[in-house]
């Protein structure tokens, strides 16, 4: 857009399909955050991400009404916010996060005050945000929540219940206004560079998480899986989620004589956007916050919490309670930070940099094969001499190209069909962070006509070579092996744990590709319990059943719920007909992990091996 002076219309980065339509609502974000590399560099885009995320939550405070309370707001946000921290991005969402804080709190400040004229801030905003990403819609989903809360508190006004009292504070004129509001902000969407056609973008993107079984996206996409699904099958990754809902389900209990049904219908909205995309929870973590705080202040007006005594001393309990949420949170990211060193810097492992610099370093004819993850990556490194296969804007390729992509990753054979129609002469692809790839990658090792590369346990590069006239690395060779070893060693010198998670992606490779004497002797000195788990499947495989069996063991009494030994166990008990200790084993690891493929294809064999798995 800088270089051209103009829109981009069309996908100008990738070769399949070529030209395809691009309605690129994010252009404002893309420009701000270009601006800013130009500037700052990858430290600047952190910054700049880090500001703007902390003004939202700022504004987010700012809607608890109250001095008494507005301590305790600070504490509920950061803890919120904590929980959710790996999910803030340097991405669009950064801003559609400010943006909702900022309608909530006109929103919530003119139903208190009454003045019209904040209102007029919401079309302006709305415009910002429909040329900043695709979730703009929110804003008038977030003005509908109100109008009809309203409406409806207004039209029960004079009903009668035991139990609740409705917030019912505006007057018909009064919800007129905000129709007109909503309207105006309707019509604010589509003052962009695409017009009336960038409505449809928000409706294509929801397809897209929309969670049913037919959905590929939600499915296949690992920020796409539905956060209800990750709740059941892995609790201690969401599990705060659960605890977050009722708290604000409790709020509206003590709330209750002054119930807010503008609040409560945008609670229910939110609660759906943040289950159906594990992506979507910060959107729903920061309307939480909102509703919680603003029940909490229409308690101590109307409800529960107005005795005196509560009074005096929430102002202390809140400043005790947002100073050891700080306290937590700060340890407790100092203690990821340790733990899990490789998230600092550019994450090792994730981005194909040495093999995208062979891409750049030596020219080639054709086309580059790519994963979903990589697109990104090779675009901003090759581009313009280069163009991807894919890349992450899953939003202006169909249903149908996708779908045939998937079927590439689970049937590699069909990849002749690929290379002749788009002309393919390299693949690259990851083989640890994103296992879906693994299945392709060792298709290519076995394929006579492409050769490997590179390989560093992470990524693999191949190229096509039926002469067989290139200079290939072996993964059976002892030299080829201990080379990639020792670059590991040089690359990672900085970090023993990125150092020892390096080695321990090539061991598993090379286990997956078959080359046991060459895994057993990358993966033998390291010490993870992931690692020495990959080592006993070594040993089952190369026969040594009975280290494999100790080792499982070794790792079982560390680890009850290691759910690869407990499916290991269960395999060689199997081949050893001792039907019922395998039965044992794979009841564990089911009930460690419902979901477990490998278990379920283990039962499965057992109860045909019987005739029937007893109950």
């Amino acid at each position: 857009m800088v270089e051209h002076r103009e829109f981009v219309y069309e996908d100008p980065f990738s070769y399949a399909p070529e030209n395809s339509p691009w309605t690129n609502v994010h252009w404002l974000f893309q420009l701000f955050m270009y601006g800013v590399y130009s500037v700052g560099g990858v430290a600047g885009l952190i910054l700049a991400k880090a500001a703007v995320f902390t003004a939202a939550c700022a504004i987010l405070v700012l809607t608890s009404r109250r001095k008494e309370t507005l301590a305790l707001s600070v504490a509920l946000c950061a803890v919120l916010v904590y929980s959710m921290r790996f999910l803030i991005v340097a991405r669009p969402i950064v801003f559609t996060l400010l943006y909702l804080a900022l309608f909530v709190l006109v929103l919530e400040t003119w139903r208190r005050s009454k003045n019209r004229r904040i209102l007029l801030l919401l079309p302006a905003i709305q415009i910002l945000w429909a040329n900043t990403q695709g979730l703009y819609p929110l804003g008038p989903a977030a003005i509908a929540c109100y109008l009809a809360g309203d409406a409806a508190a207004l039209l029960l006004a004079k009903a009668e219940f035991h139990i609740v009292k409705l917030d019912a504070r505006l007057s018909w004129p009064e919800i007129r206004t905000l129709l007109y509001v909503l309207l105006a902000t309707c019509a604010a969407c589509i003052v962009t560079p695409y017009g009336i056609h960038g409505l449809a973008l928000p409706a294509l993107l929801y397809e897209r998480i929309e969670p049913s079984l037919a959905g590929i996206y939600s499915w296949n996409v690992l920020e796409n899986l539905p956060s209800w699904y990750i709740i059941e099958t892995a609790p201690e990754r969401l599990g705060w989620l659960v605890w977050a809902g009722l708290l604000a389900a409790a709020s509206f209990v003590v709330a209750r004589k002054a119930l807010s049904l503008p609040r409560a219908l945008l609670f229910v909205a939110f609660l759906y956007i943040g289950l159906i995309a594990e992506r979507n929870l910060p959107l729903y973590v920061f309307v939480l916050c909102s509703i919680v705080m603003g029940n909490v202040d229409a308690a101590i007006e109307s409800g529960p919490l107005r005795r005196r005594p509560v009074l005096v001393n929430l102002p202390r309990f809140g400043a005790v309670a947002a100073g050891a949420a700080f306290v937590l949170c700060g340890i407790g990211i100092i203690r990821s930070a340790r733990l899990n060193e490789s998230t600092l810097g550019m994450a090792p492992f994730r981005y194909p940099v040495e093999a995208a610099e062979i891409l750049a370093r030596k020219p080639f004819n054709g086309n580059v094969l790519n994963s979903v993850k990589y697109g990104g990556y090779l675009i901003w490194r090759l581009y313009p001499s280069k163009k991807v296969f894919i890349d992450g804007r899953l939003a202006i390729r169909s249903r149908e190209a996708f779908a045939e992509y998937l079927q590439l990753l689970d049937e590699p054979s069909r990849f002749p069909e690929y290379q002749q129609k788009y002309g393919i002469t390299r693949v690259v692809l990851p083989t640890a962070a994103f296992l879906r790839y693994l299945r392709l990658a060792l298709w290519f090792c076995n394929d006579r006509d492409w050769r490997l590369i590179y390989c560093d346990g992470a990524c693999v590069l191949f190229a096509y070579d039926p002469a067989h006239a290139m200079q290939f690395v072996d993964l059976y060779s002892e030299a080829d092996v201990g080379a990639i070893v020792n670059e590991l060693e040089r690359r990672y010198a900085h970090s023993m744990y990125v150092r020892e998670q390096a080695k321990q992606n090539l061991g598993a490779f090379l286990l997956s590709l078959g080359s046991l004497v060459m895994a057993e002797k990358v993966l033998a000195p390291l010490h993870s319990s992931e690692a020495r788990t990959y080592l006993a499947r070594c040993y089952y495989l190369r026969g040594r059943v009975g280290d494999a069996e100790k080792l499982c063991n070794a790792l079982l009494a560390e680890n009850s719920r290691n759910t690869n030994c407990l499916n290991l166990l269960g395999r060689i008990c199997l081949d050893k007909g001792d039907y019922e200790k395998a039965l044992g084993y794979i009841r564990a690891c089911l009930k460690a992990d419902p979901y477990n493929k490998q278990a379920r294809e283990t039962l499965d064999e057992i109860e045909k091996q019987v005739g029937g798995v007893p109950k």
